[in-house]
This record gives C-alpha cells, sequence and structure tokens, in this order.
C-alpha cells in the first residue's frame, strides 16, 4: 500500500484533526504514540499524534513537488507558478519544522525584562539555500545559515521583534490553516509589540500585560520615544 503519514506533538493534534476535515474524511482515526528519541542528555520519550492516508494519486502528487522520506535532508524547493502558493508551502512547512519563540535581548541598550522574537527553520543546505534567495528577492530579507553541530542539517534564523513581526505578517497573510501554538506566540507578541510602541490602532495606549510578571506595566512616551 502506498500511506502517507502526518505526524505531530499530542498538544498540537487539533493541527492534525484540521487537515483531516480539509481532506474530507471526518472518520479517519487520530491515532497516538509515545516516541523515543536520543537527545544529547539520554533517551526521551515525547507523546505524539499521526494521522495516516492510503492514496496512490495523494503521494504521486506529493512527489511530483519534491516530497519524499526523510524530507529534512532531501527535499528541495517546489517551482510554483502562484507565488502566494509558494508562500503557502512555506508556512507549512514552517509550522512542521520551524520555531518561533521569545528571549532576552543581548543588546546593553534594551530594558533588562525586554523579550525578543525569534524565528528559525530547519531544514538540508540546498532547499534553505534556495529558501534564502527567494526571501531575499521577494522580501529583501537575508536569514543567518548555520549547520546542526549534531546531524547533518541546517538552520535558519532570524532575529529583531520588528523584522520577524514583519516577516510572519507576510507568512500567515489570509492563511486558512496554521498550528495554534506557533500562530499563538506570534499573535500575542504582535499585540505587545503594537502597544509598547504606542500604536493609534490600539485602545491601550502605553500599556501592556506582562506574562512573566502577571500583571499590567505602563509606559510613558514623548514624541514617539518610550522614556519610562
Amino acid at each position: 500500500k502506498s500511506s502517507l503519514r502526518f505526524r505531530i506533538k499530542e498538544t498540537d493534534e487539533e493541527y492534525l484533526i484540521k487537515i483531516r476535515d480539509i481532506l474530507g474524511d471526518k472518520n479517519v482515526p487520530i491515532n497516538r504514540i509515545t516516541h523515543k528519541y536520543n537527545h544529547s542528555f539520554g533517551c526521551q520519550t515525547q507523546p505524539q499524534s499521526f494521522l495516516s492516508f492510503v492514496s496512490k494519486q495523494m503521494i504521486a502528487d506529493l512527489q511530483s513537488y519534491g516530497l519524499t522520506n526523510n524530507k529534512s535532508y532531501k527535499i528541495r524547493l517546489p517551482e510554483f507558478s502562484n507565488k502566494d502558493l509558494l508562500r503557502h508551502f512555506i508556512q507549512g512547512y514552517f509550522d512542521g519544522d520551524g520555531g518561533v519563540w521569545t528571549e532576552f535581548s543581548c543588546s546593553p541598550r534594551a530594558r533588562k525584562d525586554y523579550k525578543s522574537l525569534q524565528f528559525s527553520l530547519t531544514s538540508n543546505f540546498e532547499f534553505l539555500t534556495a529558501l534564502n534567495e527567494f526571501f531575499f528577492s521577494e522580501l529583501g530579507i537575508r536569514f543567518s545559515l548555520k549547520k546542526d553541530f549534531k546531524s547533518n542539517v541546517y538552520h535558519i534564523r532570524m532575529g529583531g521583534s520588528k523584522r520577524v513581526l514583519s516577516f510572519l505578517d507576510w507568512l500567515y497573510k489570509d492563511t486558512p490553516l496554521y498550528m495554534k501554538r506557533k500562530f499563538e506566540i506570534y499573535n500575542e507578541y504582535k499585540k505587545n509589540y503594537i502597544v509598547r510602541n504606542n500604536s493609534k490602532t490600539s485602545k491601550y495606549h502605553g500599556v501592556c500585560y506582562a506574562k512573566d510578571r502577571n500583571k499590567f506595566r505602563a509606559f510613558i512616551f514623548n514624541n514617539g520615544k518610550q522614556l519610562a
């Protein structure tokens, strides 16, 4: 049989349900397994959910766009005549092999409690190099490309909240399907970023909720510059 399996962390199972419903068969079960893998500090386990389909036509269609086994090592950037389709493809790839998170800024000019937004993708050298060229031609953005020190995969990464937000605005534009966990990190940060920068689109000028402190914080602005 020709089968296709989508596997994901159990906490993101809602994403699989959306895929199943879009494909039109709500009777296909969502299964669960405990996945074991070797980590740098020992063997780890992770509860996972997976969705399987048996469809020669679906697999043939996906293979025509470059999908293979061990995709992180072998996949190449597909060619779409419609650039919006490529953008949706990149967003779907990001849901599977990308990351978005916040971390404290290393800049000496940044507030000690300020966290910047970070973005990354993991794949092989050829795929990420082609993707980097596409990002530069379309958005004027270049990512740093680095090899993983434990395996033969590469990562591209971008920091700087304004740049990452601008990039994710482009990536998520009009998307019908996305992983809720990653989208909410972006969306929550964006709302606080707008407030922090005293945007006229926010009704809470100069106020934001600091989750790590479990309280609201107020900011003072003068001529668009933050004073406190």
